[in-house]
This record gives structure tokens, sequence and C-alpha cells, in this order.
């Protein structure tokens, strides 16, 4: 019997056996996790405006002649 080196699940051939938390009666290769949801209107809007306030922030602390802030919301 030649074996090629895979795993059955449910079955369905796959690479890898199943490692790690999972739901039940799912495989990570035959059931691909979920995209992440698109942002709403309303929410890109909210990041646009706090990004156009942030560069406003940043315009009047160089005219003052401050130093730039940095910290954790520079990711954003």
């Amino acid at each position: 019997i030649p074996d090629k080196g895979t795993y059955w699940h449910l079955g369905k051939e796959v690479k890898q056996p199943v490692r790690g938390p999972t739901r039940p009666h799912e495989h990570p290769e035959i059931n691909k996790p979920r995209p992440p949801r698109k942002k709403t209107k309303a929410e890109l809007e909210l990041e646009k405006e706090k990004k156009n306030l942030r560069a406003k922030q940043e315009k009047e602390r160089r005219e003052a002649g401050l130093p730039r802030i940095v910290g954790p919301t520079d990711d954003i």
C-alpha cells in the first residue's frame, strides 16, 4: 500500500492532522477561517476623522515648537 504521507479527516484527505483548538468536526485545511468583516461606512468615516484630527494636532504642535508625541495610538 503506497503511503502519500497524508491524513484523513471525516472522509477528506488533508496534509496535516488537527493541531490546536478547533471546532468539533472541523479541520483548518477544509474549513478555512472566515475573512474579517468589512468596516462600515461609519467606521471608515470615524477612522478618517481621527486621522485628520491627529494630523491637525501634530501640525499645531510643530508650529508651537513642541516635540512629537509618540505612543500606542500611532499605529491607528
